[in-house]
């Protein structure tokens, strides 16, 4: 068995999880069978531990998924970013502007008075 991934992430408590993904190669048996692979996904805290076997092929779904579900991330956050850039722009813009007409109405009340 090999380790493949030790994840570990605490909470706002200091609270340890701990992902463990360990592989277990294919195999014969003392007979001659092939034993499938598959992959041992452990999580531990300080509560005790979880055990789950995925077989190769549930592993390979779940990578799949978790693919998939990534790029949907990816793109959102990428439309997010251009929402945010273009409201900042916006925003920006306006507080240009404003300043422009402030500046503008100064400059105005300047000539005013020393026209008189």
């Amino acid at each position: 068995m090999t380790r493949i991934v030790d994840i570990v992430h605490s909470d706002k408590d200091r609270n340890l999880w701990i992902l463990h993904v360990d592989d277990v190669e294919p195999s014969t048996d003392s007979r001659g069978f092939v034993q499938e692979g598959g992959f041992f996904v452990e999580v531990k805290t300080r509560e005790g531990r979880a055990v789950i076997k995925l077989s190769d092929k549930e592993v390979i779904d779940l990578a799949n998924r978790l693919i998939e579900a990534y790029k949907v991330h990816i793109r959102r956050q990428i439309e997010l970013y251009k929402d945010s850039s273009r409201q900042r722009r916006t925003r920006t813009q306006r507080e240009n502007n404003e300043i422009d007409d402030l500046v503008n109405e100064a400059m105005d009340e300047d000539l005013e008075e020393s026209s008189h």
